[in-house]
C-alpha cells in the first residue's frame, strides 16, 4: 500500500462533444474518471447538459470502466452533450526500493484476470 498525504484537491473535467454530420440515430459513449473510492481519490458525482433524447452512466461488464451513453434520434439536426465529472484526489507515494509486508496480494484468480489476453492484445 501506498502512502497518503496531504489535503484533497478538487477537480472537474468537462468533455464537450458535438456530432456535426449525423445520419440516422447517433450514440455517444463518454469514458468518466474512476468512480471508485479509494485513500486517495473520491468520486464526486458526473452531469450533463445538452439535447440527447437518453444519457446514462453505463459501467463495462468486464472490467468497470465507467462512461456516459448519451443517444439522439434520427431527427436531431445537431447532437450535442457537455459531460462534467467531479472529483478529489491526494497525494500517494510508494517506495519502490522497499518490500511493504502489508501489501495486499492478489489472488491466482485476480492474476489471471489481468493478465489475460483481449481481443488487442493476445
Amino acid at each position: 500500500m501506498g502512502q497518503t498525504s496531504g489535503e484533497w484537491r478538487g477537480y472537474e473535467i468537462a468533455t464537450r462533444m458535438t456530432i456535426l454530420r449525423p445520419q440516422g440515430i447517433s450514440r455517444a459513449w463518454i469514458p468518466l474518471p474512476m468512480m471508485d473510492e479509494t485513500e486517495w481519490h473520491r468520486p464526486v458525482g458526473s452531469s450533463w447538459s445538452g439535447n440527447a433524447s437518453r444519457a446514462q452512466i453505463e459501467r463495462d461488464g468486464k472490467y468497470g470502466a465507467a462512461m456516459m451513453y448519451a443517444e439522439w434520434s434520427a431527427s436531431d439536426a445537431m447532437p450535442v452533450i457537455e459531460v462534467t465529472s467531479s472529483f478529489m484526489t491526494r497525494d500517494r507515494a510508494v517506495d519502490l526500493s522497499k518490500r511493504n509486508a502489508g501489501a495486499e496480494r492478489l489472488s491466482a484468480a485476480d492474476i489471471a484476470f489481468y493478465t489475460a489476453a483481449t481481443e488487442f492484445l493476445p
